[in-house]
C-alpha cells in the first residue's frame, strides 16, 4: 500500500472492517448500531481481526495519523489474571478484560506500540460475554477487582462506542466485581447521564502540562481533565487520581509542584477515592518493539534494564528523588493509607 504524506492523511476511522461472525445473528443488530454512527466511513467485511492487528509491515506512526476501527468478537479466554506488574490496590483476585484494543491518543512511553505491531484500534461487540465471564468468575472466587481500561482508553470514544456504559449497566446489580476505568480523556460527559454505580472507580491520569505537551500526544490538557474528573466526583463517581509514569523532565520540581498546587486550588483531595503514583517501566519485549515504533524517542532509547521484577526504567538520581517528592507530597495531602506506589 503507498503510503500517503501528510496532506493525504485520512481522518481517523475512515475505514471500518467488520468480522463477518459479528455481521451474523445474534451480534448483527448492535454491530448495525456502530456503523450507523460512521456513515462516512468505508466498510470492509473481513474474515478476522487479525488480518489488520498482526501485520507487521505495518508503520505504527502511519497508523497512529489514521487509524482504522475494526468490530470483531473476542474469543477464547475473556478475563486475565494481572501480573504482579500491575497494582492490585489491596484486592486478592485481581484480573483484567479487554473490551477495546488500543487507544486514540498517541503518548509515547505507551506499552501499547510494544504489545500491538498495529495500531489500528479493535472493538469487540461481545461485550456482554465478557460482563457475564466477570460475573461468573466472581461467584467462583468471591469478589473481583476488574480493570478494563489497560489496553485502552474507553472513554475517549465513549460518544461512539458506548463501552464503558455497557459495563456500568450490565455490573450495576453485581457489586461482588469492582471495576477500574482509566484514562486520561476529559470526556465525562456521555457518563453524566448515568446514575453512578459505586463498584465502578473511574481512575484519571493526570500530567503536569510540560509532560502532556512533549509526551502524550492527542491527550486532552490538564485543565480539560481536570474540569472532567472534577464533573465526576460533583455527580458522586467514585474518582482515583494516577500520577503515572512520572518522567524527570527538567524542571521537574517545578512541574509536578505546579500540578499538586492545581488540585490544591480545587480543593479535591479529600473527594478522591485514593491515589497512585510510579515511574515509567516497560517490560523488556515492549520496549524493543516500541523503539522499532519510535526510533526518534529519546525516552524509549535511554531506559536500561533494572532488577525489579525484569523491567526497563529510567535511571539516574532525579528520577528517584522525583518518586519520592510526589509520594511524600500525596500522603501529606492524603494520608499513606490511600496512597498507592506502582
Amino acid at each position: 500500500m503507498r503510503r500517503l504524506d501528510s496532506q493525504q492523511t485520512l481522518p481517523p476511522f475512515s475505514h471500518l472492517y467488520v468480522e463477518r461472525e459479528v455481521l451474523a445473528q445474534p451480534w448483527a443488530e448492535k454491530t448495525g448500531r456502530i456503523l450507523a454512527r460512521f456513515p462516512k466511513a468505508e466498510t470492509v467485511t473481513i474474515d478476522s481481526f487479525a488480518q489488520l492487528t498482526q501485520r507487521r509491515s505495518a508503520s505504527w506512526s502511519d497508523q497512529k495519523q489514521s487509524p482504522k476501527l475494526v468490530l470483531a468478537r473476542k474469543h477464547n479466554e475473556l478475563i486475565y489474571p494481572c501480573s504482579d506488574v500491575a497494582p492490585n490496590f489491596g484486592h486478592e483476585n485481581f484480573y483484567y478484560a479487554v473490551p477495546m484494543q488500543n487507544c486514540l491518543y498517541d503518548c509515547e512511553y505507551c506499552y501499547l506500540q510494544g504489545m500491538y505491531t498495529s495500531a489500528n484500534m479493535v472493538y469487540f461487540v461481545n461485550q456482554d460475554e465478557m460482563i457475564q465471564a466477570a460475573i461468573a468468575l466472581a461467584k467462583e472466587i468471591g469478589p473481583v477487582y476488574l480493570c478494563i481500561a489497560y489496553d485502552n482508553d474507553i472513554l475517549a470514544v465513549e460518544s461512539l462506542l458506548g463501552v464503558a456504559q455497557e459495563w456500568v449497566e450490565g455490573l450495576r446489580e453485581h457489586p461482588e466485581v469492582t471495576v477500574e476505568i482509566r484514562t486520561k480523556s476529559a470526556n465525562f460527559h456521555p457518563l453524566a447521564k448515568l446514575q453512578p454505580a459505586p463498584n465502578f472507580i473511574l481512575a484519571w491520569t493526570l500530567s503536569p502540562t510540560p509532560v502532556i505537551q512533549q509526551f502524550e500526544a492527542k491527550t486532552p490538557p490538564l485543565q480539560a481533565r481536570l474540569k472532567a474528573l472534577s464533573q465526576a466526583l460533583d455527580r458522586r463517581w467514585r474518582v482515583r487520581l494516577c500520577l503515572d509514569p512520572l518522567l524527570p523532565i527538567k524542571g521537574w520540581r517545578t512541574c509536578y509542584a505546579e500540578l499538586l498546587e492545581e488540585i490544591d486550588n480545587r480543593e479535591l483531595w479529600s473527594r478522591f477515592e485514593d491515589a497512585s503514583y510510579g515511574l515509567f517501566r516497560m517490560p523488556k519485549p515492549f520496549l524493543r518493539q516500541a523503539k522499532k515504533a519510535r526510533p526518534d524517542s529519546a525516552l524509549l532509547h535511554s531506559a536500561q534494564s533494572t532488577e525489579e521484577r525484569g523491567l526497563y526504567t529510567l535511571t539516574g538520581t532525579d528520577q528517584n528523588r522525583l518518586l519520592q517528592f510526589v509520594g511524600d507530597s500525596l500522603m501529606e495531602r492524603m494520608g499513606s493509607e490511600k496512597v498507592w506506589q506502582t
